[in-house]
Protein backbone atom coordinates (compact mmCIF):
# COMPACT_ATOMS: atom_id res chain seq x y z
CA UNK A 1 0.00 0.00 0.00
CA UNK A 2 1.53 3.30 -1.39
CA UNK A 3 1.77 6.20 1.59
CA UNK A 4 -0.47 9.11 0.18
CA UNK A 5 0.40 12.92 1.20
CA UNK A 6 -2.34 14.48 2.10
CA UNK A 7 -2.65 18.38 0.82
CA UNK A 8 -1.47 20.54 3.20
CA UNK A 9 -4.06 23.56 5.06
CA UNK A 10 -3.77 27.06 4.99
CA UNK A 11 -4.69 28.87 8.02
CA UNK A 12 -5.62 32.72 7.18
CA UNK A 13 -6.75 35.98 8.54
CA UNK A 14 -9.40 37.78 6.42
CA UNK A 15 -10.38 41.59 7.33
CA UNK A 16 -13.34 43.62 5.54
CA UNK A 17 -12.34 46.22 3.19
CA UNK A 18 -12.37 49.86 4.16
CA UNK A 19 -13.49 48.66 8.18
CA UNK A 20 -11.05 49.99 10.76
CA UNK A 21 -13.44 48.30 13.29
CA UNK A 22 -13.73 44.56 12.35
CA UNK A 23 -10.89 42.29 13.69
CA UNK A 24 -10.92 40.27 11.01
CA UNK A 25 -12.28 36.23 10.81
CA UNK A 26 -9.52 33.16 10.20
CA UNK A 27 -10.28 30.38 8.96
CA UNK A 28 -8.72 27.34 7.20
CA UNK A 29 -8.40 26.53 3.36
CA UNK A 30 -8.79 23.18 3.16
CA UNK A 31 -7.53 22.31 -0.83
CA UNK A 32 -9.83 18.81 -0.23
CA UNK A 33 -12.82 21.32 0.29
CA UNK A 34 -11.77 24.32 -1.36
CA UNK A 35 -10.50 23.59 -4.83
CA UNK A 36 -10.84 26.93 -6.53
CA UNK A 37 -10.84 30.56 -5.72
CA UNK A 38 -14.85 31.42 -6.15
CA UNK A 39 -15.42 28.57 -3.46
CA UNK A 40 -13.27 30.18 -1.41
CA UNK A 41 -14.59 33.21 -2.34
CA UNK A 42 -18.04 31.83 -1.32
CA UNK A 43 -16.46 30.54 2.17
CA UNK A 44 -14.92 33.82 2.70
CA UNK A 45 -18.17 36.09 2.61
CA UNK A 46 -19.92 33.28 5.01
CA UNK A 47 -17.44 33.83 7.33
CA UNK A 48 -16.65 38.01 7.30
CA UNK A 49 -20.58 38.72 6.70
CA UNK A 50 -19.47 41.92 4.89
CA UNK A 51 -22.11 44.71 4.63
CA UNK A 52 -22.00 44.93 0.89
CA UNK A 53 -23.14 42.25 -0.38
CA UNK A 54 -20.65 39.29 -1.57
CA UNK A 55 -16.97 39.16 -1.50
CA UNK A 56 -15.32 39.72 -4.95
CA UNK A 57 -11.88 39.73 -4.47
CA UNK A 58 -8.95 38.68 -1.86
CA UNK A 59 -5.99 41.00 -1.91
CA UNK A 60 -3.03 41.45 0.29
CA UNK A 61 -3.19 44.23 3.25
CA UNK A 62 -0.19 46.41 2.54
CA UNK A 63 -0.28 46.72 -1.52
CA UNK A 64 -3.60 45.54 -2.31
CA UNK A 65 -2.44 42.85 -4.76
CA UNK A 66 -5.76 40.39 -6.10
CA UNK A 67 -5.26 36.77 -4.60
CA UNK A 68 -5.69 34.97 -8.42
CA UNK A 69 -5.77 31.81 -7.40
CA UNK A 70 -5.28 29.56 -4.67
CA UNK A 71 -1.42 28.66 -4.84
CA UNK A 72 -1.00 32.42 -4.03
CA UNK A 73 -1.95 32.25 -0.48
CA UNK A 74 0.41 31.85 1.97
CA UNK A 75 0.40 29.90 5.31
CA UNK A 76 -0.70 32.71 8.15
CA UNK A 77 -1.37 34.87 5.32
CA UNK A 78 -3.48 38.16 6.24
CA UNK A 79 -5.60 39.05 3.48
CA UNK A 80 -8.43 41.86 2.67
CA UNK A 81 -11.96 40.90 1.39
CA UNK A 82 -13.40 43.59 -1.30
CA UNK A 83 -16.75 44.08 -2.74
CA UNK A 84 -17.64 46.16 -5.39
CA UNK A 85 -15.47 49.08 -4.66
CA UNK A 86 -12.49 47.06 -4.35
CA UNK A 87 -9.36 47.23 -2.12
CA UNK A 88 -9.73 50.35 0.26
CA UNK A 89 -6.42 50.97 2.47
CA UNK A 90 -6.47 52.21 6.05
CA UNK A 91 -4.88 54.42 8.40
CA UNK A 92 -2.20 51.96 10.09
CA UNK A 93 -3.30 49.17 8.05
CA UNK A 94 -4.71 45.86 8.58
CA UNK A 95 -2.74 44.14 10.34
CA UNK A 96 -2.57 47.26 13.43
CA UNK A 97 -6.37 46.75 13.56
CA UNK A 98 -7.04 46.86 17.56
CA UNK A 99 -3.53 47.16 18.31
CA UNK A 100 -3.31 50.50 20.30
CA UNK A 101 -1.30 53.79 18.80
CA UNK A 102 1.00 55.76 20.52
CA UNK A 103 -0.65 58.88 21.61
CA UNK A 104 1.54 61.17 19.16
CA UNK A 105 -0.09 58.74 16.31
CA UNK A 106 -3.81 58.83 16.86
CA UNK A 107 -5.46 60.25 13.59
CA UNK A 108 -8.36 63.10 14.20
CA UNK A 109 -10.78 60.31 13.31
CA UNK A 110 -9.52 57.98 16.28
CA UNK A 111 -10.06 60.81 19.04
CA UNK A 112 -13.73 60.68 20.07
CA UNK A 113 -14.05 63.02 22.87
CA UNK A 114 -11.45 65.86 23.15
CA UNK A 115 -11.95 68.99 25.41
CA UNK A 116 -12.69 71.85 22.97
CA UNK A 117 -11.88 74.56 25.98
CA UNK A 118 -9.78 74.81 29.26
CA UNK A 119 -11.95 76.54 31.44
CA UNK A 120 -14.92 75.60 29.60
CA UNK A 121 -16.15 72.26 29.98
CA UNK A 122 -17.61 71.70 26.44
CA UNK A 123 -16.63 68.11 24.71
CA UNK A 124 -16.86 67.48 20.91
CA UNK A 125 -18.28 63.75 20.20
CA UNK A 126 -17.91 62.24 16.58
CA UNK A 127 -19.88 59.56 16.03
CA UNK A 128 -19.10 56.90 13.36
CA UNK A 129 -21.15 54.68 11.76
CA UNK A 130 -19.52 50.91 11.96
CA UNK A 131 -18.20 49.84 8.46
CA UNK A 132 -19.08 52.89 6.62
CA UNK A 133 -16.80 55.89 5.47
CA UNK A 134 -19.61 58.11 5.85
CA UNK A 135 -18.07 60.87 7.37
CA UNK A 136 -18.73 61.65 11.09
CA UNK A 137 -22.02 62.77 12.65
CA UNK A 138 -20.38 65.58 15.51
CA UNK A 139 -22.15 67.00 18.66
CA UNK A 140 -21.34 69.51 21.19
CA UNK A 141 -21.67 68.44 24.70
CA UNK A 142 -21.18 70.48 27.99
CA UNK A 143 -20.32 68.80 30.99
CA UNK A 144 -23.99 69.68 32.39
CA UNK A 145 -25.66 67.17 29.50
CA UNK A 146 -23.72 64.06 30.42
CA UNK A 147 -25.08 64.08 33.65
CA UNK A 148 -28.64 62.71 31.80
CA UNK A 149 -27.11 59.39 29.60
CA UNK A 150 -30.71 58.96 28.40
CA UNK A 151 -30.28 62.23 27.16
CA UNK A 152 -27.65 62.10 25.45
CA UNK A 153 -27.99 58.93 23.35
CA UNK A 154 -31.30 60.00 22.10
CA UNK A 155 -29.74 63.32 20.95
CA UNK A 156 -27.33 61.09 19.18
CA UNK A 157 -30.49 58.67 18.09
CA UNK A 158 -32.21 61.26 16.51
CA UNK A 159 -29.55 62.69 14.52
CA UNK A 160 -27.87 59.47 12.98
CA UNK A 161 -31.17 57.30 12.59
CA UNK A 162 -29.81 53.69 12.22
CA UNK A 163 -31.98 50.87 10.65
CA UNK A 164 -31.90 49.10 14.03
CA UNK A 165 -33.72 51.21 15.27
CA UNK A 166 -32.14 54.10 18.74
CA UNK A 167 -28.75 54.08 20.21
CA UNK A 168 -28.71 52.02 23.59
CA UNK A 169 -26.78 51.96 26.94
Amino acid sequence: MANRQLPEGKRIHVYRSGDVHYSGASLVVNPLQVKTLDNLLTDVTSKVEPNWGAVRSIHTPNQGTVIKNLEDLNKRGVYVAAGPKGFVSIPGGYENIGKPLPKNKLHDSQKTIRKVGVRSEHYSVSLYKNGLEDAPVVFKYSSKDFSNWDQVLYRMSEQVKLPQGPIKR
